[in-house]
């Protein structure tokens, strides 16, 4: 499954009569607030919140997680470094509305050996994750074979190779069991280095289903 990154509203229209069923809100992006948003969603679109460090303070950042959680959100990513009792408080209001929680890893720099990907895994697992997300910088063929192994761990999980290099990940990783795989409407508004738009990844599925 391809899931849509938005980071303003007006890309929203933008995934109509597409073949996608679910988008990543960037609510650190986006500027309006969850309240205003979340009707001009697709009513068969499913959601997931995130609020990335950086463009809010924290108490604000949590407060529109635990915002989209009541409006509807399907799901909401937090970074596994977010501390346990937000962690907690965040899981408990997900759980009693009927949506999951995601521990995300996130290095822009490098990825970590094949241990220390394992050990991070299993952290955001022992950490309450529904599912884990590990997504590093690529830089050589062995970073995809260590990021591409966790999927032969137990688990619901997305793992993805950023920057050029990491974009195979990207499309190889729904067929090694990733619950999603993420895109952009279009190569401005891409949210992680290396995404590819929705275009050219229903283009690619779309070739490799006919051969």
């Amino acid at each position: 499954m391809i899931c849509v990154s938005i980071r303003s509203s007006g890309q929203l229209s933008l995934i109509e009569g597409k073949d996608i069923k679910l988008v990543e809100l960037r609510l650190d992006l986006i500027e309006e607030p969850p309240g205003r948003l979340f009707p001009q969603i697709d009513v068969n679109l499913q959601t997931i919140a995130t609020c990335r460090p950086g463009n809010s303070k924290e108490h604000e950042r949590f407060g529109l997680l635990q915002e989209a959680i009541t409006l509807g959100a399907d799901f909401i990513d937090l970074e596994i470094e977010t501390p346990p009792g937000v962690i907690s408080r965040l899981k408990k209001h997900a759980r009693e509305n009927n949506c999951q929680l995601i521990l995300s890893w996130h290095d822009f720099k490098k990825t970590p050996g094949k241990a220390d990907l394992q050990s991070i895994i299993g952290d955001c697992y022992a950490k309450g994750a529904d599912i884990a997300k590990i997504a590093c910088m690529v830089h050589k063929k062995d970073d995809i074979l260590n990021l591409m192994s966790l999927y032969e761990l137990p688990g619901r999980k997305v793992v993805l190779g950023m920057g050029k290099m990491g974009a195979i990940t990207r499309i190889v990783a729904p067929f090694l069991g990733s619950e999603f795989t993420y895109a952009s409407t279009s190569g401005e508004e891409e949210t992680a280095p290396g995404q590819l738009t929705v275009d050219e990844l229903l283009t690619i599925f779309n070739i490799l289903k006919q051969s």
